[in-house]
C-alpha cells in the first residue's frame, strides 16, 4: 500500500505532462497533396541544370537562417541539399539527391522546409529544350504524411515565389532573356 501512495504523485505528474504536451502540438492531419508548375527559362537544359544545382543561394530564399554560410545542392546521387549555418558546420540537410541527370532531371527526397514533420516529400525538376536558347522546367512535388492543415497552401506559395519571383529573374540575369 505504501508503494502505491508513493507512486501516485509521480503518476499524476506524468499524466499532467502528457496532457500539456498534447495541448502544445498543433492540429495535424494525415494526407497527401501534390503540385506541378512549369516555366520557361533562358538557356540550354544543361545551363539551367547548373543554375538549379551547386550554390543556390542567389535564388533560393527559403532558409532557416538569414544569411547561411553555404546553401548548396550537390548534383549527384546521394548528394545533399545543405544549408550550412556557420563555419563550424552547424546546419540542416533539406533533402537528398536521389536522381541526377544533368540537363534532364534532378530529384530530391527530403522535407525542404518541413523539417521535424513526419512527411515524405519528393521534388522533381524536369528539364527539356524548347528551342536552342530556352528550357522548359517542370516541377513536380509530392508530399504525404502528417502535417498542419495550412501546409499545402504554404508549400504552393513557397514554390510560386521560388520559381517565378526568384529563379526566373536570376536565370534571366545569368543566362540572358527578357
Amino acid at each position: 500500500m505504501i508503494r502505491l501512495f508513493s507512486l501516485l504523485p509521480f503518476l499524476l505528474l506524468l499524466t499532467f505532462n502528457i496532457q500539456a504536451q498534447e495541448d502544445s502540438i498543433p492540429a495535424m492531419r494525415f494526407g497527401s497533396f501534390s503540385l506541378e508548375r512549369e516555366l520557361v527559362l533562358p538557356g540550354s537544359p544543361e545551363k539551367v541544370y547548373d543554375i538549379i544545382t551547386g550554390d543556390v543561394s542567389p535564388w533560393w530564399q527559403q532558409r532557416f537562417t538569414r544569411q547561411p554560410y553555404r546553401l548548396v545542392i550537390e548534383p549527384n546521387p546521394g548528394g545533399g541539399f545543405w544549408e550550412i549555418f556557420d563555419a563550424s558546420g552547424d546546419g540542416v540537410r533539406h533533402a537528398t539527391v536521389i536522381y541526377a541527370q544533368r540537363g534532364k532531371l534532378l530529384r530530391l527526397d527530403g522535407p525542404i522546409g518541413l523539417s521535424g514533420r513526419a512527411v515524405q516529400y519528393v521534388t522533381s525538376f524536369y528539364l527539356s529544350s524548347v528551342d536552342a536558347n530556352k528550357t522548359m522546367l517542370r516541377l513536380s512535388v509530392y508530399i504525404a504524411g502528417a502535417y498542419e492543415p495550412a501546409v499545402p497552401e504554404m508549400v504552393n506559395q513557397m514554390w510560386d515565389k521560388l520559381l517565378f519571383q526568384q529563379l526566373l529573374p536570376y536565370a534571366e540575369q545569368q543566362l540572358g532573356g527578357k
